[in-house]
């Protein structure tokens, strides 16, 4: 199909699902991002902003959050390219532009790895990674190099579900519910689709049963054969969309205690700022050019694993996925579990990375105090449990 034809498919099965025309929702969708856009503050460039907040707007779709909420939709079967589209954007320039920041971020790694010594996170031509604020003045040190290697290796394999259902095991000894967890792959939407109308199971084929039932292996394999999911590297478009895939439920983990554990478990800037760079990726790489399987920041975790043999243990990556388990957190009312977006988001003070950034430099703990505590707490138990 031509990328019309696939387009005019798509507004017709959105019609089908949810009883409305696509201009509906393109008025909704234009009045939530224009709010976020004008509204939210965020410590990146215009264009990374724009960007992350097309992903917000599906979010908001999904969920019935913002506009969507006041015009009383629900509709969970929206994807970022849905949005982009609705908003007027050529997707094709969007995933291109955010591809460009995860080509920066491996051209950091394939510098590293060839000898340079890394003193800004900025790329070749000296913009700050990503478009982030704080890197512009952020000093990394030269000879930690190597931390911001160890940092994207750990961020880069935290999600994933092999590694963390062993900790899953260690949270119910310890009487707290699992982590949970799955993998992103790439689905073939209309084929979805298809599955949904000639086996009546609607629900068990849809974007949204994807993400939220929980999946055997054996399920997974026959989603495989029946050509849902696609398991290879493969172009995306409005048909071929990344998709979460849930193998446990559970109550999963927070990127910010990850970021701000890394520093604590290695007393390094550099690894928090190389786990940082791999949750940027994590969020950038649901929506680029080419959809990689069990994503882009796990492909540069084995880049760097299959480059700097040893450079993390399984001993570590343990530590840290531990110290990013929600469920066992002792103080929920301080626990900082954010989107990228809300990450970047600026309210009253600096956004939360530049937070902990300045914590991990100078030690100032300012309005994170009871987090930065709790996380320590963690710390302490992760080298308790995980010895060398």
């Amino acid at each position: 199909m031509s990328q019309q034809e696939l387009l005019n498919r798509r507004k017709e099965r959105f019609r089908e699902s949810y009883n409305m025309k696509w201009s509906q929702f393109e008025s909704v969708a234009i009045n939530d991002f224009s709010y976020m856009m004008k509204k939210w503050k965020i410590d990146a460039t215009e264009n990374t902003k724009r960007n992350l907040l097309i992903q917000s707007g599906s979010g908001h779709a999904q969920n019935g959050h913002g506009a969507y909420a006041f015009a009383n939709m629900f509709l969970p079967e929206v994807e970022v390219e849905d949005v982009c589209i609705a908003l007027g954007f050529d997707p094709s320039h969007i995933k291109r532009e955010r591809m460009n920041i995860l080509d920066d971020i491996e051209d950091l790694v394939h510098r590293i790895l060839a000898g340079d010594k890394i003193k800004k996170i900025k790329n070749t031509n000296g913009e700050p990674i990503g478009g982030i604020t704080c890197f512009k003045k952020l000093k990394v040190d030269p000879a930690k190099s190597d931390d911001l290697l160890k940092g994207l290796a750990l961020g880069g394999l935290m999600d994933n579900y092999d590694r963390r259902s062993r900790i899953s095991q260690i949270l119910r000894d310890e009487g707290a519910e699992s982590m949970g967890g799955g993998q992103c792959v790439a689905v073939d939407r209309f084929k979805l689709e298809e599955m949904a109308e000639t086996t009546g199971k609607n629900f068990y084929y849809s974007i949204e049963g994807l993400a939220n039932m929980a999946h055997t292996k054996e399920q997974i394999t026959q989603l495989e054969t029946d050509g849902v999911i696609i398991r290879k590297d493969i172009e995306s478009n409005i048909r071929m969309i990344s998709a979460y895939v849930r193998e446990e439920k559970g109550e999963g983990g927070s990127d910010n205690s990850g970021i701000v554990g890394g520093f604590k478990l290695y007393n390094s800037l550099e690894v928090s700022v190389g786990i940082y760079l791999a949750d940027l990726d994590d969020t950038l790489d649901k929506f680029i050019p080419t959809i990689y399987n069990r994503g882009h920041d796990e492909k540069m975790a084995h880049l760097i694993l299959k480059e700097r043999p040893g450079i993390i243990t399984d001993t570590e990556l343990d530590r840290l996925i531990y110290c990013t388990a929600i469920s066992n957190f002792k103080d929920k009312e301080n626990l900082h579990d954010d989107s990228q977006r809300k990450m970047l988001q600026r309210f009253k003070h600096n956004s939360r990375v530049q937070d902990y950034f300045e914590y991990a430099a100078t030690g100032a703990t300012g309005r994170n105090g009871l987090f930065y505590a709790e996380v320590d707490a963690k710390v302490a138990r992760a080298k308790k449990i995980f010895k060398d």
